[in-house]
């Protein structure tokens, strides 16, 4: 039996195109997997996580707990995917607001993700704009479980989601992928609720793709 949590992790601000696709998708998941709960925490992102999990833990009866970025816009039946896929870590390859393109462009080979080729691609880190993890990837990892640390080597600070998904897949070999299907329907919402999709990315993807079959 599948009971969800949807965590909400933010400076109590959220876009009123994400407030709706949160409010579509709460009635979604009720209809299909059972009411969900709905655990919210302010501060720094890695605190809130990580008491969001703690909580979710207490419960019991929590198998998967979903976090929602506080400016992601998604269709109402994006659990769905998330959840038929049946990965421990499985999220959305969110736009960069400026841009548009993809914040990751790489699976973990190194090789070009293909959103017209692929449907779900093992990836190093996915950002936590709109990602599925199952409560059993807590228990392995413990606390705290989201953190935030320099790269070696490097002075830049890598953020919790990057040091999550690291040291699930380095540390104890539980796998990140992006569901490439589900993150062309995914957007990042801008501020006047203008939302940037995959589109630019996407439309290179298909040319390339137009290009081979031509040959």
């Amino acid at each position: 039996m599948i009971k969800i949590a949807i965590a909400l992790t933010s400076d109590g601000k959220h876009h009123t195109r994400t407030t709706i696709a949160l409010m579509k998708l709460h009635t979604y998941i009720t209809n299909n997997y059972g009411a969900p709960y709905i655990p919210f925490s302010f501060g720094r992102v890695e605190t809130s996580s990580n008491l969001i999990v703690d909580l979710m833990e207490k419960k019991g009866d929590v198998t998967h707990i979903l976090f929602v970025d506080a400016d992601a816009d998604f269709p109402e039946d994006a659990i769905k995917y998330l959840v038929d896929a049946d990965k421990d870590i499985i999220g959305c390859n969110a736009a960069m607001k400026k841009s548009g393109d993809p914040v990751l462009t790489k699976d973990i080979d190194g090789k070009e993700l293909n959103y017209i080729k692929d449907d779900i691609k093992q990836v190093e880190w996915i950002g936590m704009h709109l990602t599925l993890i199952k409560m059993s990837v807590f228990k392995t990892i413990g606390q705290p479980v989201f953190y935030a640390k320099p790269a070696p080597g490097n002075p830049k600070v890598n953020s919790q989601d990057v040091t999550f998904c690291k040291n699930a897949w380095y540390g104890h070999n539980i796998p990140t992928y992006s569901h490439l299907q589900l993150s062309m329907s995914v957007g990042h919402v801008v501020w006047r609720d203008t939302v940037a999709y995959l589109e630019p990315h996407i439309r290179k993807q298909i040319e390339a793709a137009q290009k081979e079959l031509k040959k």
